[in-house]
């Protein structure tokens, strides 16, 4: 069998250790079509405007939600 050649190791490199550390904390992938979509089951992934990303679980959304008007 014909080994693989990789044309950007660094970035190979780079993403098998993101879908590690992402399927490790507890995160569903999916790679399809050259694209690799990343979700949380027990929460959505906002981004907060003081914060930035944050992972809201769904009994916390309407308490998000009046935080981003008031800040906003």
């Amino acid at each position: 069998m014909k080994e693989l050649k990789r044309f950007n190791e660094r970035e190979d490199k780079a993403l098998s250790k993101a879908y590690s550390i992402l399927s490790n904390a507890g995160f569903d992938i999916e790679v399809i079509d050259g694209q690799m979509n990343v979700w949380y089951s027990r929460g959505e992934i906002l981004m907060d405007y003081e914060e930035g990303m944050v992972i809201v679980p769904e009994e916390y959304m309407d308490e998000f939600e009046e935080r981003q008007e008031e800040i906003g």
